[in-house]
């Protein structure tokens, strides 16, 4: 909250008693320095007027998103219809906060695992031609856990290997590799159990791949 007080009046105007004073508007001007180089600036105004000898506040909301680090910023406090005015400094130390898990591995699968994906569609493949894919994983729990894929049934075409153990907290990548069968007519869809420190969690992997004889 930034205290803002009228001390000076503003210019007379149609007014004969000696004493009349005109009301003084503010208008704060924030400057957002960045560390990409480039400005950017917000305006508030306050809409009624600040008397002589009365008092009003500014109230200034700073949202760093994840940043982190030192950050400065100057703030230009503009009066007399911007005849006058001051700045002043904010400053502080940005700790940065921890992202929502859900943020970025948006499917909880249950015991503190949550993937990227529910379904990997690979798209498009030729017979004879192969995809890779990247699925994303997290543990979100203070336990480490082992992770473990299986196949539900024929999984032709299909190459990876299981992360194994995931350190708490911990978050990493398996990759998915597939290669349309010459033999194959028919999209191809294969299901992973997904096991979390040998128990079988409740929904399983999907990867949808199409085949090119269906353009």
């Amino acid at each position: 909250m930034l205290p803002v007080v009228s001390r000076r009046p503003g210019r007379l105007r149609n007014c004969h008693n000696p004493w009349c004073l005109k009301s003084v508007y503010l208008i704060l001007v924030l400057f957002v320095k960045r560390r990409v180089r480039y400005l950017t600036h917000f305006i508030f105004a306050i809409t009624a007027p600040v008397k002589p000898g009365e008092k009003t506040a500014l109230t200034i909301t700073f949202d760093p998103g994840y940043k982190s680090g030192f950050f400065s910023k100057e703030i230009f406090i503009f009066s007399e219809n911007g005849q006058q005015y001051n700045h002043v400094w904010v400053e502080g130390n940005i700790i940065a906060g921890e992202h929502p898990v859900e943020e970025d591995y948006p499917y909880n699968f249950g015991s503190d695992l949550y993937l990227r994906y529910k379904v990997m569609a690979f798209g498009y493949l030729r017979p004879g031609s192969s995809k890779k894919m990247e699925l994303p994983f997290a543990n979100a729990g203070n336990k480490e856990m082992k992770l473990t894929f299986i196949p539900q049934h024929n999984s032709q075409g299909l190459h990876f290997t299981n992360p194994g153990k995931i350190a708490p907290k911990g978050k990493g990548t398996v990759s998915f590799n597939y290669m349309m069968p010459f033999q194959k007519q028919d999209d191809a869809i294969i299901y992973l159990d997904v096991y979390v420190n040998d128990k079988k969690l409740p929904g399983p992997l999907q990867i949808k791949v199409l085949t090119d004889n269906k353009l």
